[in-house]
């Protein structure tokens, strides 16, 4: 017999499902905190890192541009989503840069500052892994002349995991 067919006029009037969605969405709400660890269940998730670390990594950032371009950023900000860290990066432009794009050479300024954020990458990983203490496994970067806006996207793996051992949710 299907679940259609247990109401004996036909199926469930609509108003049951519903009072019954709403009777489980109660249960969830009354449910004790977090159920305790039982024995095969999956290892915990590392600890995220804290709003205050975040902020540490955006300064360290932001001096890394200043002495490898000579102007520091006017705005940074690090935001932290599951394994993926954006630094986002405004305000970037150097006086001569900001002049060849206004002049239209916007494709130069690009490339001449991909180039050093390639060369850069290196110690930006530093910087990350230091202040997160969570390793990266790649680093992906990015420039927006016209807006003065640059961003490092790092791709991350929590403490205790390595790449031979990513947990199924980062891998996919």
């Amino acid at each position: 017999m299907s679940d259609n067919n247990i109401h004996p006029g036909g199926p469930e009037p609509a108003e049951w499902r519903v009072q019954e969605v709403a009777r489980d969405a109660a249960r969830v709400r009354r449910s004790p905190g977090r159920r305790r660890a039982r024995l095969g269940d999956a290892p915990a998730r590392p600890a995220a890192p804290k709003a205050a670390d975040l902020a540490a990594l955006s300064r360290s950032v932001a001096a890394i541009y200043k002495r490898t371009h000579g102007r520091a950023p006017t705005r940074t900000r690090s935001l932290l989503a599951d394994d993926v860290l954006t630094i986002v990066l405004e305000g970037i432009l150097t006086r001569g840069q900001q002049t060849l794009v206004e002049a239209g050479s916007v494709q130069e300024v690009a490339l001449a500052r991909r180039a050093i954020q390639r060369a850069l990458h290196g110690e930006l990983r530093a910087a990350v892994q230091s202040h997160l203490t969570w390793s990266v496994r790649s680093v992906t970067s990015a420039c927006d002349p016209t807006h003065g806006i640059e961003t490092d996207v790092f791709l991350l793996l929590p403490p205790g995991t390595t790449g031979a051992n990513i947990p199924a949710r980062l891998a996919e």
